[in-house]
């Protein structure tokens, strides 16, 4: 292998780690946001037919909340 290849290679695997790093509690965030959504809705349904139809209002008026802003902020 040529010395450039593995400057190139270090560089990379530096960038890389760094990057993850950083964006790596974020995808588990959001992750861990829809989980808690599901998992929330699926005892609301055990619980009662009221209670599935309240948390699904919720999630609508929060999903268009969250729309809003992001559209406001483009």
């Amino acid at each position: 292998r040529s010395p450039a290849s593995q400057c190139f290679d270090s560089a990379f695997k530096n960038e890389s780690s760094k990057l993850w790093y950083l964006v790596g509690p974020a995808i588990l965030i959001c992750i861990f946001q829809y989980s808690l959504s599901a998992i929330t809705q699926t005892f609301a349904g055990h619980v009662g037919t009221l209670d599935l139809a309240a948390f699904s209002i919720q999630n609508s008026i929060a999903d268009l909340s969250l729309g809003i802003i992001v559209w406001c902020r483009s």
